[in-house]
């Protein structure tokens, strides 16, 4: 596991803290840059989950990113990779401009209740970019209430863009799915893209 975040490794290190032992000894966390990181292995399988590949917002660091998976895999190892699929109403549409999706409140372990709602805070159609937060309201044991903002800029993709990168970089798609049910693409409005590519060469 790679992350750039040395609290989300952390916090990765306790949840193994509470798995078996054969389990654990096969978990390596890197403190490391998913653009341009070298590892003493090579990997059948990578996998990039919950859109993390959208906060490259460059196309140098797309490329990067895919070109340095491409060499630590075996021949013919896969990649998995996961991103949302931009609905066309959804990226004009100016109530995303507003706080909205409202999730179940949530309590922490110190007693915090937590209610998460999302906001895009500003759009660049032309460069395809958001200005996401989120936005956490809590509310604490004593009643005390306050509002936590994490704001990022979040690239969105199209089905074909993605496929470009990913020739361009030695792989070839071998799946597209639109859900983790392995929807076939296209069959949920708008789903997700979800690609399975594969090494070549």
């Amino acid at each position: 596991g790679i992350d750039l975040a040395r609290p989300m490794l952390d916090t990765c290190r306790k949840k193994i803290n509470n798995l078996s032992d054969d389990v654990r000894e096969r978990i390596e966390l890197v403190h490391g840059d998913i653009r341009e990181f070298s590892l003493d292995q090579k990997y059948n399988l990578a996998i990039l989950p919950f859109r993390v590949f959208q906060h490259l917002i460059e196309v140098e660091d797309q490329l990067s990113c895919l070109a340095c998976i491409r060499r630590h895999l075996n021949p013919g190892g896969l990649m998995i990779l996961d991103l949302f699929n931009p609905s066309l109403p959804r990226l004009v549409d100016d109530r995303f401009l507003e706080e909205f999706g409202e999730e179940p409140e949530f309590e922490m372990p110190d007693g915090r209740r937590v209610i998460r709602k999302f906001k895009n805070n500003k759009r660049d159609c032309f460069r395809q970019v958001f200005e996401v937060e989120l936005i956490y309201y809590v509310t604490h044991p004593d009643g005390t209430k306050e509002r936590q903002v994490h704001a990022f800029p979040f690239r969105y993709f199209f089905r074909y863009e993605l496929e470009h990168l990913l020739a361009r970089t030695g792989f070839e798609v071998i799946d597209l799915y639109a859900d983790y049910d392995k929807s076939k693409f296209g069959s949920k409005d708008p789903g997700e893209l979800i690609f399975i590519a594969r090494k070549y060469k």
